[in-house]
């Protein structure tokens, strides 16, 4: 899809992986997505970044200084 001439941007969602800066595999994942927009000499937009609310699959939520905390780690190691 994102080869077509009428898209401008590739873009990715990171849901999934709170502790981990650069998430997926050989096949799926961000590193893979960085490799075909270069490929395609595209920008790679990150949209999304979700931090799960619960730690303990309950509808319960931590506390937002953790939350921003695991976030600045990720996008650290993203950068990084």
């Amino acid at each position: 899809m994102h080869a077509s001439p009428y898209v401008d941007v590739a873009t990715y969602h990171d849901y999934g992986a709170d502790t981990v800066a650069v998430p997926g595999d050989a096949f799926n994942g961000l590193a893979v997505r960085i490799a075909q927009a270069k490929a395609l000499n595209k920008p790679l937009f990150t949209e999304e970044v979700g931090i799960n609310a619960a730690t303990d699959g309950t509808l319960g939520c931590v506390d937002t200084v953790t939350r921003d905390l695991q976030l600045g780690a990720k996008l650290n190691g993203q950068l990084a």
